[in-house]
């Protein structure tokens, strides 16, 4: 009987993901074939320098493959791998490798399960929790690997990017019909560039910037303050600083009295959350004391929030891909299925949109 090579399909998507796979055999579909299928995924890049020669740390990077094929290798064998970490830089100091963790079989079922692994480096911060690898051959259904992992608070290089929460699976199977490679990766949030490191590395502390600046800053970036029931722009933040300044000043010199508006009680009380209202008949002094305690409970939270802000926000990330090789290109695919929430520069969002849509051109090409 005359044998045919079989097609191989691959995709890749944004330089997070790929998948790979490929299968050989008889074109009869009584006949059972050989095939052999790979998966891999990084989910988290940093990369400084052309092509990362400057630093470039790898975050949970993650390998599946499946083999029943013996020209492509070990026949028979599965195997599953994850990275936790791994860095490589011109400067060797932030040359690091976390230890990597991996399952294997020609047969028998090897599976792994990790509480937690600690991502904490000089580059970085955070955990994988929890952690789970597969591997298995078996006689009639082929060879087959998995991993499924999520990322926990992880922060690379020193704020440039951060990943609060993130999961991520793997699956890799070659059978005798095809061969089959999944990818799966979900990420509420990636936040690039935390205000706070950047200040810190020109050597600013934010927790020395006047009122104002705090305001401005935030009122830059759109974030708002919890103020008792209500919520403090940074614009009526600055307008706060702005007041005890003026009043501050009419209360050493008396002949600047005449310069304050009538009454600044309405603008005062406007400014300060419900419930704490100045005396029926305020003074100068009243007017400063109340502003100033509440300054007092405002700015260590308008600190922490502007030390924390993203330049840049990624939210609602969501990749999944597919792939089939089969007997024939009609049976094989390859499936893209991205979408995203929305993009945030600064106080600027750009509404989210359907990644498979803008890569239909790849995925025609694939198909």
């Amino acid at each position: 009987m005359r044998k045919t090579r079989m097609f191989a399909a691959a995709v890749s998507l944004a330089a997070l993901l790929g998948a790979t796979a490929a299968a050989g055999g008889t074109a009869s579909a009584q006949t059972n074939g050989v095939g052999t299928t790979k998966a891999t995924t990084t989910a988290v890049n940093v990369a400084l320098g052309s092509n990362g020669s400057l630093l470039n740390v790898r975050v949970l990077g993650d390998d599946g493959s499946a083999n029943i094929d013996p020209k492509q290798g070990t026949p028979s064998a599965a195997a599953s791998s994850i990275s936790p970490l791994t860095s490589t830089s011109s400067v060797s100091a932030l040359n690091l490798s976390l230890p990597k963790l991996s399952v294997s079989s020609t047969g028998a079922a090897d599976n792994k399960s990790v509480p937690s692994i600690d991502l904490t480096t000089p580059l970085s911060t955070g955990s994988i929790t929890p952690l789970s690898l597969s591997a298995v051959v078996d006689a009639t259904q082929g060879a087959s690997s998995g991993l499924s992992s999520a990322l926990k608070n992880v922060t690379a290089v020193g704020g440039l990017l951060s990943v609060p929460s993130a999961t991520s699976s793997l699956g890799a199977a070659a059978k005798p019909v095809d061969a089959d490679g999944l990818r799966g990766l979900s990420v509420p949030s990636i936040q690039v560039l935390n205000l706070g490191a950047v200040l810190q590395g020109l050597g600013i502390d934010p927790a020395n910037l006047t009122v104002n600046q705090l305001g401005n800053a935030l009122g830059i970036l759109g974030v708002t303050l919890p103020n008792g029931t209500g919520t403090l722009t940074g614009a009526q933040l600055g307008a706060l600083g702005t007041q005890l300044t003026t009043l501050q000043a009419a209360t050493d010199q008396t002949a600047l009295l005449s310069s304050l508006a009538a009454d600044p009680t309405s603008t005062i009380n406007g400014l300060l959350p419900p419930g704490t209202p100045l005396p029926a008949t305020p003074t100068v002094g009243d007017a400063v004391t109340s502003i100033t305690n509440q300054l007092k409970a405002l700015l260590p939270t308008a600190v922490t929030d502007l030390a924390n802000a993203p330049l840049l926000q990624v939210k609602d990330l969501v990749v999944g891909i597919t792939t089939k090789a089969a007997d024939t290109v009609a049976n094989s695919t390859a499936d893209i299925k991205a979408s995203l929430g929305s993009v945030q520069v600064g106080n600027l969002t750009v509404p989210g949109v359907d990644l498979a849509s803008v890569l239909s051109n790849a995925n025609t090409t694939i198909n």
